[in-house]
């Protein structure tokens, strides 16, 4: 902050300039007015206790817990008479839209507040005024965050599902024309050891070793990368481990279709080396 924002204790810090080192800002404010703790009472957690927003007016991304006797400092001091409740709705039945639209308007005008309140999701951003905060209060629903999260970055993941269903599709049939150009000399090698007393059940085990290290290795090697590079690029995301879940559920379902076509071509290799 600033020498004007410490001074002004009473003043909102949004537009204050993060210009003041540590030292300078312990120095300016009354003892009184800081709350410290020592960084060896601190316990970090990652854990989402409420549905995840950030507005004007609150911020459910961070919780610090702390005592009854710390809390009631902080609360006395903060200057707000009442503390801030966050209800959670679980809406098990029924159209779920109809009735969250139900509760916004009974909302507003409970509040006697305009209809053009509310009409549309507000995110943070703008300066700070009655309207703002009134819109920054506004409800919000799971259903709802995830339509505006698809139309902000719609494209973005058609291009990831593109990319991947390409990458799919070109990997299997560049592995299925490796394996049918090789029948023919497979079936020669086949014969030859054949001659020499190997069993069909030894020739088997070794095709199917070959099969198995031509699937397993360029999967486990892509999916590896990948999964390195999504947690490089979301390092600094609030949301880098529902990223990371998502990532998985898409690299366990590429596992899983890249398992029914080794044993589908498996099926269909072994059986035309035996013809």
């Amino acid at each position: 902050m600033n020498k004007k924002s410490v001074q002004s204790p009473g003043t909102s810090f949004d537009e204050a300039n993060i210009t003041m080192s540590s030292s300078d800002f312990f120095r300016q404010v009354d003892p009184a007015d800081v709350f410290t703790v020592s960084k060896d009472r601190i316990q970090s957690d990652m854990a989402q206790f409420a549905n995840l927003e950030y507005t004007n007016a609150y911020s459910t991304y961070h919780i610090y817990v702390v005592d009854n006797a710390d809390y009631e400092m902080i609360r006395r001091k903060s200057g707000y008479p009442d503390t801030s409740k966050y209800h959670l709705i679980n809406l098990a039945s029924g159209d779920k839209n109809k009735i969250f639209a139900e509760m916004l308007r009974t909302l507003r005008e409970a509040n006697h507040a305009d209809e053009s309140i509310w009409k549309d999701k507000t995110f943070l951003g703008g300066p700070k005024n009655e309207r703002t905060l009134l819109e920054a209060y506004r409800p919000f629903s799971k259903a709802e965050k995830v339509e505006i999260d698809v139309q902000i970055n719609g494209v973005f993941y058609f291009s990831m599902a593109f990319l991947g269903a390409l990458l799919l599709i070109s990997s299997s049939i560049v592995l299925f024309y490796k394996i049918v150009t090789d029948i023919a000399e497979e079936t020669q090698r086949i014969t030859i050891l054949r001659k020499i007393g190997i069993t069909n059940r030894e020739m088997t085990q070794n095709l199917t070793k070959q099969l198995k290290l031509i699937f397993s290795v360029p999967a486990i090697f892509g999916v590896a990368m990948a999964l390195y590079y999504i947690a490089l690029v979301n390092t600094n995301y609030s949301k880098i481990h529902y990223t990371m879940l998502q990532a998985l559920y898409v690299v366990a379902v590429y596992l899983f279709l890249q398992v029914l076509f080794y044993f589908g071509l498996k099926r269909k290799y072994l059986s035309s080396l035996n013809d």
